[in-house]
């Protein structure tokens, strides 16, 4: 096992989920996050294996960051609200605001060498009917 220690924000769902996979694969430790009781959720058993450590946090709640970033050198971030359904101010809120809530107390840490963070098709929208073949 490696010794850098990785951070994966929304690390039960789709993206975040295999991400961890994938470091757990090449030898880091894991830091995984999400929202109380997500891991519970489809990938329990993910976060629950050897290397990965699940904190529990909330992106819009800034001081629930401070012990989730603690020591991390690397972060990879798809945490993000994904749903065409979903209230503009709820997706500005967690996917704006709490990356930057993220950002900040990742810089106070000051210990992060590399901060990757992606997004999907979603970012596009829902199709128009009429552009469609």
């Amino acid at each position: 096992m490696r010794e850098n220690l990785c951070l994966v924000t929304g690390a039960c769902g789709f993206n975040g989920s295999y991400m961890v996979e994938l470091l757990l694969e090449k030898g880091y430790k894991v830091r995984a996050t999400d929202l109380e009781g997500t891991e519970r959720g489809i990938y329990e058993d993910l976060v629950k294996r050897e290397g990965v450590e699940f904190v529990p946090s909330d992106l819009t709640k800034k001081e629930t960051l401070k012990e989730v970033v603690k020591d991390v050198e690397y972060v990879f971030h798809p945490a993000a609200v994904f749903d065409y359904a979903a209230k503009w101010e709820l997706m500005e809120r967690v996917n704006v605001f709490g990356t930057r809530n993220l950002c900040e107390v990742l810089m106070e840490e000051g210990k992060v060498k590399k901060f990757v963070v992606w997004s999907s098709a979603a970012v596009y929208g829902i199709p128009k009917p009429e552009l469609l073949p």
